[in-house]
């Protein structure tokens, strides 16, 4: 990475789903798509390898407010093979979750619980939450000392991710954006 930029831009856009309509409605489907910024210098990198997938599957609302919990774990893989040693943060922006009337969820929260790193000891996860399901600022999800080298894989269970959503909400698949943020040099 070049020595002038403070910022290392990774963004990775991720779909989730949630099916707010009845058991019997529409299915959901996964799309994915990827924009992945490297400076591949000669002095190393730092990036993001891979991000996965968080569904929720189709879901019938209760009548009451309550948590949906994802299907799948959320796993992070970052590489960080950089020469020098610099503390580097992953943050989380999400768009807010529409259907196809392009109707919103209201007043609801999406949760990242603190996940497990693989392979470093001075990489901690941050719990987020995102309050007002959009339309917020980036988020702490994932922050390095700096003083470790290598592929590093953060993971964060399923029943650790969930939605909050109150009562009377529209119907449809809802889909919202993820923004991811690998911030170098903090």
């Amino acid at each position: 990475m070049m020595k002038n930029h403070k910022l290392f831009l990774s963004m990775f856009f991720v779909y989730c789903l949630v099916i707010a309509g009845p058991v019997y409605g529409e299915g959901a489907e996964e799309r994915t798509q990827v924009s992945v910024t490297d400076s591949n210098s000669s002095s190393g990198h730092l990036r993001i390898n891979h991000i996965s997938y968080v569904g929720f599957g189709e879901k019938m609302l209760r009548k009451s407010a309550d948590n949906y919990y994802a299907g799948t774990d959320l796993v992070l893989e970052i590489e960080d093979s950089r020469a020098e040693n610099s503390p580097w943060q992953l943050n989380l922006k999400l768009s807010p979750f529409t259907n196809e009337k392009n109707e919103r969820l209201r007043g609801g929260s999406y949760h990242l619980g603190v996940g497990q790193v693989s392979g470093a000891q001075h990489i901690v996860g941050q719990e987020y939450t995102s309050v007002g399901l959009g339309e917020e600022e980036f988020g702490k999800v994932l922050v390095s000392e700096g003083t470790e080298k290598g592929i590093f894989t953060y993971t964060i269970k399923a029943y650790d991710i969930w939605l909050y959503l109150p009562q009377k909400q529209p119907q449809g698949s809802f889909q919202s954006e993820k923004t991811w943020l690998l911030v170098d040099s903090i």
